[in-house]
């Protein structure tokens, strides 16, 4: 399936923006860091520095955001119907 964007950069954008919603300000910082999201795209280990917890921590982390994200986006398929 192929979804065509009037404006991608624009309805992307703001459809990536409400989803990070979804999460706690911790989470969004690791997501937007992980992906390059309004910062450069920074490894677990550059993540874990700049927040000072441990490389795991951090990866357990984004894990549960990605969870969430996942849970989110499955439960916003059926409120549509």
């Amino acid at each position: 399936t192929y979804f065509y964007f009037a404006e991608p950069e624009i309805e992307t954008k703001d459809y990536v923006e409400n989803l990070l919603k979804v999460l706690n300000a911790r989470e969004r910082v690791i997501m937007r860091l992980r992906f390059g999201i309004t910062f450069q795209e920074q490894t677990f280990k550059s993540i874990a520095e700049l927040l000072e917890i441990s490389h795991e921590r951090a990866r357990q982390i984004y894990l549960k955001a990605i969870r969430k994200l996942q849970h989110w986006t499955s439960l916003s398929k059926y409120e549509n119907c």
